[in-house]
């Protein structure tokens, strides 16, 4: 039986306003931190359905950048599904660094760089992390050369739709956009834009993979 809060939660309208109001941002204010309209920004708190099949991965980036900046961690997989880890704000979680037992290398401001620091927060937060330095620009527009990126490892056969995936391929990491192929744990691989500099396949197909790492965090 889903309690009062996943009854509330149960669309990707009332997960979207739920995480503006937590971020504590108004639809005018959301809406110029990510870059899009204010008329999106009420779309889709109108949204009703679950799973919306209709919302980007480019626009859900946008979204979740700006409210991280914010201090407000959220995965495009709750946002999107209902499923996973919840949104929490950092700043009001006591037990996030205790917990995870985060040396005072990161988080002493001297120590590094903010970006660094973040990377080696979500590193150490999460058992499964993975991150990589985007080096070419075959995933532009969404991301570009120079970006970090992170994801957290989870088996293959999870995937649900088409999403950008941190990846190995011959034990090399790689970041593509991966949807399912012909059978079970096979994958279609492609990038988005053309780079002449990149000497990789633009596509791989029925590609087996065992495991994969949608990307759920950037650093630019």
């Amino acid at each position: 039986m889903l309690t009062e809060t996943e009854k509330t939660l149960n669309t990707f309208g009332n997960r979207f306003k739920y995480l503006r109001n937590l971020a504590e941002l108004n639809a005018d204010e959301l809406a110029k931190a990510a870059l899009v309209g204010r008329s999106t920004i009420f779309y889709w708190e109108a949204i009703e359905e679950e799973k919306p099949s209709s919302i980007t991965s480019r626009s859900i980036y946008k979204v979740l950048d700006a409210i991280r900046k914010r201090g407000v961690e959220c995965t495009e997989q709750w946002l999107l599904t209902g499923s996973g880890t919840p949104p929490y704000k950092l700043s009001d979680d006591q037990n996030f660094l205790s917990d995870y037992k985060i040396s005072e290398t990161i988080i002493t401001p001297s120590a590094k760089s903010s970006r660094e620091q973040e990377i080696q927060l979500f590193i150490s937060a999460n058992k499964l992390a993975v991150t990589t330095q985007i080096t070419h620009n075959c995933l532009a527009p969404i991301f570009e050369k120079g970006d970090f990126v992170g994801g957290i490892w989870q088996p293959s056969q999870s995937l649900t739709g088409e999403k950008i995936c941190i990846v190995t391929i011959k034990n090399k990491l790689q970041i593509r956009k991966v949807k399912k192929g012909t059978a079970e744990r096979v994958f279609d691989l492609s990038y988005i834009s053309y780079d002449t500099n990149s000497t990789e396949p633009f596509e791989l197909k029925n590609y087996s993979l065992e495991q994969l790492a949608p990307i759920i965090r950037l650093w630019r």
